[in-house]
């Protein structure tokens, strides 16, 4: 009897990736890959069609790009990034930011690291889903709120003038 054995950690591994990758590509949500300083390395079609940006000006660039569309302090950007590195763990956040042709738009990302064989990040993933209308709404709900107190306080108060005006009257 004669028999084989073949290793096929690598070929199961590129068959996962080739996965991570359809799924990333196909993704409405926008999905950037950069360096652990920030540098973006990969986005897909949703971040394009999100921020105006082509892929060649993405990935040419530096953190600039980043620092560019969302409005989120910078010291709060390196925190975020600091904290998926250090903790090896995924970070969400809220963002105003802005588009190639300055729209503004709102995001919520989550910073997820990608960690090596040495068991360190070596990268970072980056979703950035559009919650602009949800941010639109809010802040309609918070107007119709502040119509809602004003209108109840002057109403509080025609109540309070009307029951002083009929204790005076009777």
């Amino acid at each position: 009897m004669v028999g084989t054995d073949q290793d096929v950690t690598d070929r199961i591994r590129e068959e996962e990736l080739q996965k991570l990758v359809l799924a990333a590509t196909q993704s409405y949500n926008s999905v950037i890959i950069s360096d652990t300083s920030g540098k973006i390395e990969w986005v897909n079609e949703g971040f394009t069609k999100l921020t105006g940006y082509e892929f060649n000006e993405a990935t040419n660039s530096d953190s600039e790009l980043f620092k560019k569309t969302h409005t989120i302090a910078i010291t709060d950007q390196n925190q975020y990034l600091k904290s998926v590195i250090k903790e090896k763990k995924p970070v969400t956040f809220e963002s105003r930011n802005f588009t190639k042709n300055k729209k503004e738009y709102w995001v919520i990302t989550t910073l997820t690291p990608v960690i090596g064989k040495s068991g360190e990040v070596e990268r970072i993933i980056a979703i950035d889903s559009d919650i602009t209308s949800r941010k639109q709404m809010e802040e309609e709900l918070m107007k119709a709120n502040k119509v809602a107190e004003d209108a109840l306080t002057k109403g509080n108060k025609v109540l309070n003038e009307l029951i002083l005006a009929k204790k005076e009257l009777e």
